[in-house]
């Protein structure tokens, strides 16, 4: 009984092989590759609608330092690095009735709703700003509160004073 069980077992193993293993009778194998690609448009936006303070700037004071909020902006984007967001150059307001006296005033923008920012969160001179989190997962979106500080000096030119802020925004 066990020489026929062995005589089965061997017949049973060389049959399977010959069945089952390689043999130019059977299809032969091949591969090939799908190549996928795709591309994604950056949907950069930046808007920026000004505060009532922004018109309405104290700009004669005493020589003290003034932080108001001049803008809500909304910063709309797609790409998961985040935004910059800067200015060409340092900000003055200026007199457009021929005064000489200039303000300078420095900019930072913080979360929308929080607190006004300490004086010693603004750098001076040409402003940029990283917004690297905090955008809305849906419409990736991120509202922020733009703030300048000035010094309203005592000596002050009669007249009429204004500046433009341009806000650049790209892709970090």
């Amino acid at each position: 009984m066990k020489g026929f069980n062995r005589f089965l077992l061997v017949t049973g193993l060389a049959l399977g092989a010959s069945c089952f293993g390689a043999s130019s009778a059977m299809a032969q194998l091949t591969d090939d590759t799908v190549t996928l690609s795709g591309s994604v448009t950056s949907t950069l936006d930046v808007n920026a609608v000004d505060t009532a303070a922004a018109a309405a700037l104290a700009l004669q004071g005493g020589g003290t330092d003034v932080i108001v909020q001049i803008a809500d902006v909304l910063l709309t984007t797609n790409n998961t690095g985040g935004i910059a967001m800067s200015t060409a150059g340092a900000g003055s307001i200026v007199s457009s009735d021929g005064g000489v006296t200039t303000i300078a005033f420095d900019l930072v923008a913080v979360d929308d709703g929080v607190a006004a920012p300490a004086a010693g969160a603004f750098t001076a001179g040409a402003y940029a700003q990283n917004f690297t989190t905090g955008f809305d997962g849906t419409t990736g979106q991120l509202p922020v509160d733009l703030y300048m500080r000035y010094d309203s000096p005592v000596l002050v030119d009669p007249g009429t004073y204004g500046a433009t802020v341009t806000l650049v925004v790209a892709d970090i």
